[in-house]
């Protein structure tokens, strides 16, 4: 009988395979691959639907290529043959990488999509030549063999014993918000923050008195998620030339927080927003599921997207959905589809990083609205920026730099709602009744106060003290003066989990804490202005001393300040106070004696960079656009 010729066979056909594979998914996955909150969906026949729709359109995808590599083809035989490999496909790349628990970003994760992509190919053009008997057979054996490979992978992957810490399930969860004043955070919070945000933030332990280990989002990243300072897990960045910003990987033998763990036997998986926070610089170690949202935006092919991100056709949905105004955010929708789908009977890692408040602070015009006063009140922070930078203003200006921080803390506004969402489906999901879960940034800015530029330079106040806060059975809620560290979430992680934590620079913050403690931070020049060194600072009790760094990893100037009478860090009591100078001065350069040593041929320059991570940096900032 010839085959049909018209395009009515390839779309029912694509309908009908993925109105089979939603409804498939759901039953043997017990819950739907894809739920956008936006559209609250209740009940299995909608979540199929969804699943359909994104089997119709990945099919579509898959007939029209298919056409295109194939122009004498007819379609009615590309039609069944696209149709009936292309959305089992998608359930076989994701169970697959889950029989194997391999990153996605990994070789093994990248291998494994390309190999069945490429299987599928060589499927659709067997389906398409050969005579109609032929046909039937090769076409049959892929439907059954991919619909196979998706059950089996969806509902017979093996259960990996969780090793010391099976019983009970406890779940470790970290969040980091990129670029967050301690200050900024706080006036947010008592001024403007919704009232779920403030319920969330009144279950958690909020230390006043937290500080970063660097003023960059790698190093002090590498700090939360290793539990040491910078000088010994490696990870730090330095300037370039044509003022791009290189940076050197956490060294290779320092195991990650995420390695330990999942040697321990948890799940483990990072949703990031920053393209400093995986390859090539080690951050991804130990994540079998690491997708970094800033490099997905730049990969521009639906195809590699699928495969990367989660493998399944209901990525495809989150990524059509999540264009749309008002749409759930993508990083927040990525992770709760992983925690909603992880093994609840095994505890598991999560990872979630949000860059929202990376500069400039641009926000609606709305949330301006909300916050912002005086003269300045309608200028964005890119505008204010370029006429700080051109001299038609003054940052000294009371006006100008009140504007700075009525646009930072406006800017929150979005973090709010991510964080919002987050915790509601997280809870929703279960999970975090006896779970560990840190919040805290990673650094904050500098708005022309100190280091003379708008983002994250130096080591004064402004930069160096970060938001922190804590959720543990057990741990009441509260404010809390004592000094922490972003060195302190990973010891804890391990502690509250019965596990070793011995070798690291932190502390266990839910066990005894002392009153005063050394702690250390790194900044280097983020304006890239000729003539700024990088600098050093240590905290203890009420004294800070802040030293300019040699070329050679050791200490130039430095001077003392008084944070108690000072806040500010404009009075120099090095002189007055030399006994406590010298103290300081001791127990930094113990600190930075190995960065003597420290070779810069670790240092991975923006030529190194896959394409897809150095537009990510060059979006921030960091590296000068290559030439196209």
């Amino acid at each position: 009988m010839k085959a049909r010729t018209g395009w009515l066979p390839t779309v029912g056909g694509a309908a009908g395979i993925g109105l089979f594979l939603g409804a498939a998914e759901v039953v043997l996955r017990g819950s739907p691959a894809f739920e956008p909150p936006a559209l609250a969906p209740r009940g299995a026949a909608f979540a199929g639907l969804v699943q359909a729709g994104a089997g119709l359109v990945f099919a579509g995808f898959c007939v029209v290529l298919g056409r295109l590599l194939l122009r004498r083809a007819p379609p009615g035989g590309l039609a069944w043959a696209a149709a009936g490999v292309a959305p089992l496909l998608a359930v076989g790349v994701r169970g697959a990488q889950r029989l194997l628990d391999a990153p996605v970003l990994s070789a093994p994760g990248l291998a494994l999509t390309g190999g069945l992509g490429l299987l599928g190919l060589l499927a659709v053009a067997a389906l398409a030549r050969p005579a109609a008997r032929l046909r039937a057979r090769v076409g049959g054996a892929a439907v059954l063999g991919w619909l196979a490979l998706g059950v089996a992978a969806v509902v017979g992957a093996p259960r990996r014993p969780a090793g010391r810490v099976a019983d009970p399930v406890k779940n470790v969860v970290f969040v980091s918000v990129d670029s967050v004043r301690a200050d900024d955070w706080r006036a947010y919070v008592e001024a403007g923050a919704s009232p779920e945000l403030r319920a969330l933030l009144g279950t958690m332990r909020r230390f006043e008195e937290a500080r970063t280990t660097w003023s960059h989002s790698l190093p002090s990243h590498a700090s939360l998620l290793t539990g040491l300072w910078p000088a010994r897990h490696g990870a730090r960045v330095r300037h370039g030339a044509g003022g791009s910003v290189l940076g050197s990987p956490v060294r290779p033998e320092v195991p990650t927080l995420a390695e330990r763990l999942r040697r321990a036997g948890l799940q483990t998986a990072a949703f990031v927003d920053n393209a400093w926070l995986g390859p090539p610089y080690g951050l991804e170690r130990g994540f079998s599921t690491h997708a970094n949202g800033v490099v997905l935006d730049r990969l521009g092919l639906l195809g590699p997207r699928l495969g990367l991100e989660l493998g399944s056709t209901g990525a495809i949905a989150a990524y059509a959905l999540g264009r749309l105004p008002g749409a759930p955010h993508a990083t927040v929708q990525r992770a709760l589809d992983w925690w909603g789908h992880r093994d609840p009977t095994r505890s598991a890692f999560l990872f979630v990083h949000f860059i929202e408040m990376h500069v400039p602070h641009d926000p609606p015009a709305a949330a301006r609205a909300r916050w912002a006063r005086g003269p300045y009140a309608d200028w964005s922070g890119s505008r204010l920026s370029a006429a700080v930078e051109a001299g038609e203003l003054s940052a000294a200006d009371p006006a100008v730099r009140a504007q700075f921080h009525a646009l930072a803390r406006a800017s929150l506004e979005p973090v709010d709602r991510a964080l919002v969402a987050l915790f509601r489906g997280l809870e929703a999901a279960g999970g975090l009744d006896e779970a560990l879960v840190v919040l805290v940034s990673d650094h904050g800015d500098d708005l022309y106060e100190r280091a003379g530029t708008y983002g994250h330079a130096g080591v004064y106040e402004g930069v160096s003290r970060v938001v922190f806060a804590v959720r543990a059975p057990g741990l009441a809620p509260g404010r809390d003066a004592r000094p922490v560290s972003l060195v302190d979430p990973a010891p804890t992680a391990l502690a509250f989990l019965g596990l070793d934590a011995a070798d690291l620079d932190g502390l266990d913050l839910l066990g005894p804490l002392p009153a005063e403690r050394p702690l250390f931070t790194e900044g280097h020049d983020q304006g890239r202005r000729a003539g700024l060194p990088d600098h050093r600072a240590v905290v203890r009790g009420r004294w800070k001393l802040v030293a300019t760094a040699a070329s050679d990893g050791g200490l130039r100037e430095s001077a003392l300040y008084d944070l108690a009478s000072d806040p500010e860090e404009r009075r120099d009591l090095a002189a007055a106070r030399p006994e406590v100078a010298a103290a300081l001065r001791q127990r930094l350069e113990a600190y930075a004696a190995p960065l003597q040593a420290e070779p810069d041929d670790r240092l991975i320059g923006a030529e190194g960079l896959a394409p897809s991570v150095r537009a990510g940096l060059e979006a921030l900032g960091y590296v000068e656009p290559a030439e196209r």
